[in-house]
């Protein structure tokens, strides 16, 4: 095997390895932080922002991507549009997520870690589309 393909295969081992284990702490260790965090939202009432809903978004987003590259289905065709909203995708870029993270996230400490992983799959995966190795 050729050390490129080795490359290739071991960051497709810690990608996929990565994206397993946020789906089975999103699935298992999350439910009880992200009902207390829905039960807050509501009762607060703005509806304007929910920090919830922006970690939902943002890591559908970043499976979607992960689940193409580990089951091969379409690397390839991973366009350069796709590896740009990677980049711009991050959910640290929105000032009022930023905001509740800094000041609230410590009160959820396992959905803090599950948005810190997913933000760090997608670095990741833009360095293993750019070619970069890690």
């Amino acid at each position: 095997m050729s050390t490129q393909a080795g490359e290739s295969t071991t960051a497709m081992s810690i990608i996929g390895g990565l994206w397993k284990e946020l789906m089975r702490m999103y699935q298992q260790d999350l439910s009880e932080e992200r009902a207390r965090l829905h039960q807050e939202e509501f009762n607060h009432g703005d509806t304007s922002f929910s920090p919830l809903g922006r970690i939902e978004l943002f890591s559908d987003y970043i499976a979607g991507i992960a689940s193409s590259l580990t089951e091969k289905r379409r690397v390839r065709k991973i366009s350069e549009d796709a590896i740009n909203n990677l980049e711009h995708l991050s959910v640290f870029k929105s000032e009022s997520f930023s905001e509740w993270f800094l000041s609230s996230a410590n009160k959820y400490p396992k959905l803090r870690l599950y948005v810190e992983l997913t933000d760090y799959l997608r670095r990741l995966m833009i360095d293993y589309l750019k070619g970069k190795s890690f």
